[in-house]
């Protein structure tokens, strides 16, 4: 079954975190060009959890498709009853180094910007913060696709949310 055709959300299973128990249910991301996904989990405090999964399109499409993922992402959290806000996945761009006055970057970056950079920190300035570049990492470990000549490294998935304070870099 297509995503398109699915219209029921799947029942509640419960996912164990932070020894308390979360109800969950899966549900596709009503997307016009993407690719979209979204869990919604309500903890033991009736706190609302929305975790959005995107991937948007590639260079190859064209800024047109990239600003209806966009409008269709703001619809979703503009109309969402949720307390927490998670996206996460592959946003085909490079966020980079950018302008100091910034609230949705942080100070940890990957080389340089491009457009596409530029459309998700003008998407996430509004109520996102993009917290990949919140937590200092080595070079190497920062990229996080590689062109299949194996020398040319970018850093195009993100994890924005909503809620930054929530976020703890664990990694070594």
């Amino acid at each position: 079954m297509s995503k398109e055709s699915t219209t029921q959300s799947n029942p509640p299973i419960p996912v164990e975190t932070n020894r308390s128990v979360l109800h969950c249910a899966s549900s596709p991301f009503q997307s016009r060009t993407a690719q979209s996904d979204t869990a919604h989990y309500q903890d033991q405090q009736g706190y609302l959890i929305n975790i959005v999964q995107v991937y948007l399109p590639t260079t190859g499409h064209t800024d047109e498709e990239v600003r209806m993922v966009y409008e269709d992402v703001d619809k979703f959290l503009f109309t969402s009853k949720a307390s927490y806000t998670i996206l996460s996945e592959d946003f085909n761009a490079k966020v980079g180094i950018g302008n100091t006055f910034e609230s949705s970057t942080g100070s940890y970056n990957y080389r340089t910007r491009n457009c596409r950079g530029d459309t998700i920190v003008n998407f996430a300035e509004h109520q996102l913060k993009i917290m990949n570049m919140f937590f200092k990492k080595k070079t190497n470990r920062r990229w996080t696709w590689i062109f299949p000549n194996g020398t040319t490294k970018n850093e195009i998935d993100f994890f924005l949310t909503n809620r930054h304070h929530t976020v703890t870099d664990v990694s070594g």
